[in-house]
């Protein structure tokens, strides 16, 4: 398995674990927090605009090939994300500042998730030529449930037991251990910065196909 293949199941499945402890949750804590469906589809398109504008923060990153910037700055917004979604449960009142920010945070933490798995995960199939790639994705889905399902059982139980703060302490014990174990296979080698190779044009558009 190549230093690639590894950071992409790494790094897919640690946030995989992350999105099931509290993220996933978005639209029944905010149900909870008695907003209104209009209010929540503000939500989403705030969610979007987000994701959108992120895409220019990213491209800039990609473009420089600073990968260590890339990884820690999907942690940083995934904690942010948790941080005001805790901090939204634990007001008894509706805050627009608070509902905008976890908007906007959810949009940047799923720009900097997807577009990232979507590029690791072009750069493996490209460096990879044999058929155990498709063999490997396909028995790492499975491992990929078995951490939604842990994160979701674990955030459903502090949501239930209304302990939310456990979870940003989780998370962000979570998101130090991976982010520094993901480090180890980005050198500080520019060469060795890049999971595609500088001369291969990849489109880093098409990634937004899912």
């Amino acid at each position: 398995m190549t230093s690639i293949a590894r950071l992409f199941y790494r790094f897919a499945g640690v946030h995989s674990l992350l999105i099931g402890l509290l993220p996933l949750f978005i639209p029944i804590l905010l149900w909870q927090q008695g907003f209104k469906l209009a209010e929540i589809s503000a939500f989403i398109a705030i969610t979007a605009v987000s994701f959108v504008m992120a895409l220019t923060a990213w491209k800039a990153l990609y473009d420089r090939r600073y990968w260590r910037a890339i990884l820690i700055a999907s942690f940083v917004a995934e904690l942010l994300l948790v941080a005001s979604l805790v901090t939204s449960s634990l007001v008894n009142e509706h805050s627009v500042i608070l509902f905008v920010l976890a908007a906007l945070l959810n949009g940047v933490y799923s720009c900097f998730y997807w577009i990232t798995q979507r590029t690791l995960f072009s750069a493996m199939t490209q460096t990879q030529t044999d058929n155990k790639t498709g063999k490997q994705f396909g028995n790492f889905q499975i491992v990929i449930v078995i951490f939604l399902k842990l994160g979701i059982l674990l955030g459903g139980y502090f949501l239930e037991k209304q302990q939310t703060p456990w979870l940003l302490v989780i998370s962000s014990l979570l998101s130090i251990a991976a982010y520094y174990g993901l480090c180890k296979h980005v050198n500080y080698d520019q060469s060795q910065l890049q999971p595609i190779d500088k001369e291969a044009d990849i489109d880093w558009r098409q990634k937004l196909v899912l």
